[in-house]
């Protein structure tokens, strides 16, 4: 953030761009601290992220926690100066600020930057048209699948791209790959989250930083916990010209669950959980399956963690075959995994919990019980040749629709 013209007076005085306040402490009566601290070491409020208070007034609270969070994720004090961020994150981050000129719908292509349109697209509306392109809301071009990502003429000029699917589309794709049982890795519905800067470099630095990332795969080995192929974005650096991006489009295999953080706007970031907490059964099988419950993610579940309850959103399920613990009905455990939400201290941290750690809610169609349900994990392995009676029975067994009618006193029955 550069600093106002006219220096300090301009930044302690009245009027448009001065009247610096703290965001990131609102005073009881409405509005904000004024900028600053008295004692770092004395004050019980973190690390002040000031704007001018007429600017303060407009943003939202949304706008707020994500501005004050991303100021407090960088080390500051370096070299005896604080470290600048801008205010609103750009593409990529938790808040787009949407300022695009053709005014499509949908935040596919905000930004604070005036975009030129490539040749022979019209202005306007979600769905665009480009010449030679096919028709529909997501557009093919040359070498790409349909449903595919939208690639810009000039494709150096730093257009950044979003992919947009049909909502029956993506339906589709699911019900079909959810029938198909995968080796080792598998695609997910990709979200975006933060990743911990700490396991990109052995965990030997960057504590408490965050790379933001788009999460793309899943991958299952026996006696680990979950782990994800992740794209990074560079987000982190949108707002920070003095910053140069590294990171955008590098990608990382296996990266474990525990170094996942949603990428939703927070007060704080979460506290790094143990693998214990955040998966307390380790994947029980290379072989897997990743599907959707699609009647179970309107509302949201509970999660029991540490003998606590938490609300959470559900992303997916991982089920899992193929081995002697996966196959047993005693031992059986699905992964649903799942993004904390109000869990206090690791509030946005993403877990993996099996069937008897959640329960789903729905208030539309039942009540939400308390307390452990009367259940007991089954021992048996039901199949039709279990019952000798019914295998030594070949009239029982052939009973179909070309069976000859039984005879009665040597005679067939009419």
């Amino acid at each position: 953030m550069a600093k106002p013209r006219g220096g300090l007076k301009k930044w302690f005085g009245k009027g448009k761009g001065g009247n610096w306040v703290d965001i990131s402490a609102p005073k009881e009566g409405g509005g904000f601290e004024k900028c600053g601290r008295k004692s770092a070491s004395d004050s019980d409020r973190g690390y002040p992220k000031c704007v001018p208070a007429d600017k303060a007034a407009k943003m939202s609270k949304k706008e707020i926690a994500s501005a004050v969070r991303r100021k407090r994720s960088k080390k500051q004090g370096v070299g005896g100066k604080p470290t600048n961020v801008a205010t609103f994150a750009k593409d990529g981050g938790e808040i787009m600020r949407m300022k695009s000129k053709m005014g499509t719908k949908g935040g596919a292509m905000g930004g604070k930057r005036k975009m030129k349109m490539p040749g022979g697209m019209k202005k306007g509306g979600s769905a665009m048209k480009a010449k030679g392109m096919a028709k529909g809301g997501a557009m093919k071009t040359k070498g790409y699948a349909k449903g595919g990502a939208m690639k810009a003429k000039g494709y150096g000029q730093r257009w950044r791209c979003k992919w947009r699917y049909e909502k029956a589309f993506e339906q589709e794709q699911w019900s079909i790959w959810s029938q198909i049982v995968a080796y080792l890795q598998s695609n997910i519905p990709h979200f975006k989250a933060w990743v911990r800067r700490e396991y990109t470099v052995n965990h030997e630095r960057y504590h408490g930083e965050f790379l933001h990332a788009m999460v793309i795969a899943v991958t299952t080995m026996p006696t680990r916990c979950l782990s994800f192929q992740v794209i990074f974005t560079g987000a982190e650096t949108y707002d920070d010209d003095e910053e140069p991006n590294v990171h955008g489009g590098a990608m990382w295999a296996r990266m474990p669950i525990t170094a996942l953080v949603a990428d939703t706007p927070l007060e704080d970031w979460p506290e790094p959980m143990p693998v214990w907490a955040a998966q307390p059964w380790d994947c029980s099988s290379h072989n897997h399956s990743v599907y959707v419950l699609d009647r179970a993610t309107p509302c949201p579940w509970l999660a029991k963690i540490d003998g606590e309850f938490y609300p959470a959103k559900y992303y997916f399920t991982v089920d899992y075959t193929e081995n002697e613990i996966a196959d047993d009905p005693a031992q059986h455990k699905q992964s649903h995994v799942l993004e904390l939400l109000d869990a206090g201290k690791w509030t946005g941290n993403i877990v993996a919990l099996p069937n008897n750690r959640v329960r789903v809610t729905h208030p539309a169609w039942f009540e939400t019980g308390e307390g452990a349900p009367d259940f007991r994990p089954s021992q048996h392995i039901h199949y039709s040749k279990s019952d000798l009676d019914y295998t030594l029975d070949v009239n029982q067994v052939f009973d179909n629709l070309y069976a000859a009618p039984e005879k009665k006193n040597g005679r067939k029955r009419k």
